[in-house]
């Protein structure tokens, strides 16, 4: 397993530190700074308030906590570019992303099956998850990756629950770590729709948690009801408290229904709950969906060539589903059938019915706006699911003998070198999109572009200097620049407004 762990940190470290293979989504930029930052130099009460601004025409998705953290990041950023310049992707979510959410699954397959090799398995397995890559790889993106924190985290304090209050529902455990569920809850609702995949995922985990024979139906209800607090409190908020917020700060009515129901101005071109301008929730983009995030960590892309969909703007949408593909699936499906057998691989065959159940969750939230996923960006909260069953599966292995041990350490090998070869290539071609097509297109006549090249640590270094010099736009002039940089030299002009706003 050491192996597994290294390879995947090597993958991580790579990421990091090399700007080539990143990108900052130009929303970021092009209007999420100013919207976000506006005139104030400084961080103000009214920061509180910025995100429930209208970032889009009938954008009435509830991501107020994420706008919020985007607001801090840049805050951040703006406070360093007098000294240094940071990171590309430097968030505050890093903290989260890079050690908390890991820790949590560590701890959480730990008390599934008291096998350290299988937390140690989980582990590299989502470090090297196209899921998590792409929260280091799209900067500026902290809301998806704080989703896979919450859900870890969710998953984790209710296996302690069902650890150390055994028999008892959710409910009656008396713990504090049922506070936490239901507080973490509420507020991951306001990063992104993933969190919502907790309210179906968690009772299928931990079913002694919400129902037993010999129960009252009345018992049985209160016990959901009070799982279910969080989403009752998270719709009454967007529902009555934010509408009369958006009406007061910035004269719109945010509508929730509109946009989560498509129908109205936040429908966006949806023509129902299921269909939308670019898809639609059905048997389609299902089978594609399960094929591709399954067959992305199983297959790499020479047994089953990525695909790209219409929809998807020309970035890789999926993979393709081949005859060497199905046969790898078999070999899995009967090994796991074996492993799955017996009453100890209860939580085994719990996660996987976790996996499918969110293959269906993720299909029916995207499917009228992304319908055909990778895990990468869209999605990548399916990281979570599929590195903790796998980390069981290497858990009964384990139980089972120590060649059964061996094999699933070749496996969890394969696994991590196969998830990081295909999304090399999943990445390549997000960042060619965003950088060569959306931003090329967006300043080709506002700056020098470089024909081609990708953007290094130098060069953002060169653009920074010639800014603390007071020379920015000499050194626009006389220069051209990388697509990848176009972000910091706005940032670097909004910083100079600012200046200019201040002194006047």
């Amino acid at each position: 397993m050491a192996s597994s762990v290294v390879l995947a940190g090597i993958g991580l470290v790579y990421y990091i530190s090399d700007y080539r293979t990143a990108f900052v989504h130009p929303h970021r930029f092009d209007n999420h700074v100013d919207m976000l930052l506006g005139n104030r130099p400084g961080f103000g009460w009214r920061d509180f308030v910025v995100p429930f601004q209208e970032f889009a025409p009938g954008e009435y998705r509830p991501r107020f906590l994420t706008y919020f953290l985007m607001l801090v990041d840049l805050r951040l950023r703006m406070a360093a570019y007098e000294f240094f310049v940071p990171a590309p992707g430097a968030s505050i979510s890093w903290v989260f992303e890079m050690t908390v959410t890991p820790y949590l699954l560590y701890r959480l397959v730990g008390n599934l099956t008291g096998v350290r090799m299988a937390s140690v398995s989980t582990v590299a397995l989502y470090l090297s998850s196209i899921g998590f890559l792409s929260g280091v790889s799209m900067y500026f993106t902290p809301g998806k990756p704080l989703a896979n924190t919450t859900l870890a985290a969710i998953l984790f304090w209710m296996s302690e629950i069902e650890r150390r209050r055994p028999g008892a529902l959710f409910l009656e455990s008396q713990l504090r770590e049922r506070w936490y569920v239901l507080l973490v809850a509420f507020v991951g609702l306001f990063l992104d729709e993933m969190p919502i995949a907790i309210f179906m995922l968690v009772p299928v985990c931990f079913p002694s948690l919400f129902a037993k024979q010999g129960l009252s139906k009345a018992l049985i209800a209160r016990n959901v009801g009070f799982f279910l607090l969080p989403a009752l409190a998270f719709l009454a908020f967007v529902l009555i408290v934010v509408p009369l917020l958006t009406q007061f700060f910035y004269g719109y009515r945010f509508d929730y229904l509109s946009s989560l129901l498509g129908i109205g101005k936040g429908a966006a071109g949806a023509k129902s709950f299921y269909e939308g301008p670019y898809g639609r929730f059905g048997v389609s983009n299902l089978f594609h969906n399960f094929s591709s995030l399954f067959g992305l960590s199983l297959t790499p892309e020479w047994i089953a060539p990525l695909t790209r969909h219409p929809s998807a703007g020309g970035v890789i949408s999926g993979q393709a589903t081949t005859v060497a593909k199905v046969a790898i699936f078999a070999i899995v499906a009967v090994a796991l059938a074996r492993l799955a057998r017996g009453p100890q691989a209860a939580n085994l065959r719990r996660y996987a019915l976790a996996c499918m159940v969110f293959v269906v969750f993720i299909s029916l939230v995207s499917g009228r706006h992304v319908p055909f996923i990778t895990g990468y960006y869209y999605g990548s909260a399916w990281a979570v699911p599929f590195s903790v069953f796998a980390g069981l599966s290497v858990g009964m292995a384990y139980k089972i003998g120590a060649r059964a041990c061996m094999i699933a350490a070749a496996a969890v090998l394969m696994i991590v070198t196969t998830q990081l070869q295909n999304y090399a290539s999943i990445n390549r071609a997000y960042r060619d999109v965003h950088n060569e097509g959306m931003v090329r297109h967006a300043y080709k006549e506002k700056l020098r572009l470089a024909a081609q090249g990708g953007t290094t640590r130098s060069e953002l270094n060169a653009i920074w200097s010639a800014w603390k010099r007071g020379e920015l736009a000499t050194y626009l002039s006389a220069n051209s620049v990388t697509p990848g940089a176009v972000f910091l030299i706005v940032e670097l002009q909004w910083l100079e407004r600012a200046r200019k706003l201040r002194a006047s």
